[in-house]
């Protein structure tokens, strides 16, 4: 059986947590047009990788993903949360947003909002998220994006 694990992402992964991102969104059939658009969004900064925020999954120690949490705001956004194609389907995605929520919970936070991938909307509801409006996207013109909210109350 794989072990699985949680923890801190640490600076020097920043170059392999942005490839897992671009990985990850182009799964959803993105032109590389699109990608290369995103391509800032996308960008992990090593200053990110705090030992606060961002947060890594690995199975048998291989990295399969990462999600971001900013807690210093309220509500709390979740930033990032991007799983490795090779490991999506695999209940990766849910046990690190459950994780996520934990740690909101316990820095005594009552709401996590964010701008969701259009096709991930279903997924975040599975865990509590419901939508509370839309958003422009600042990248692609006429393009909206999901606005949600897990309260945790």
């Amino acid at each position: 059986m794989a072990e699985i694990s949680i923890r801190p992402a640490k600076p020097a992964e920043a170059k392999e947590l942005t490839q897992i991102a671009i990985r990850s969104k182009a799964h959803w059939g993105y032109s590389q047009e699109l990608i290369d658009i995103w391509a800032e969004d996308l960008c992990v900064t090593s200053a990110s990788c705090d030992g606060e925020s961002t947060w890594v999954i690995e199975v048998d120690g291989q990295l399969a993903g990462f999600g971001e949490l900013l807690t210093q705001l309220a509500p709390a956004i979740l930033d990032d949360l991007f799983i490795d194609p090779t490991f999506i389907g695999q209940g990766l995605g849910g046990r690190l947003l459950q994780h996520l929520i934990t740690l909101a919970r316990d820095r005594g936070i009552s709401a996590i909002e964010f701008d969701a991938e259009p096709h991930a909307v279903g997924f975040y509801e599975r865990y509590g998220a419901h939508m509370i409006g839309e958003r422009p996207s600042t990248a692609v013109p006429g393009r909206t994006l999901p606005i949600m909210e897990i309260r945790l109350g």
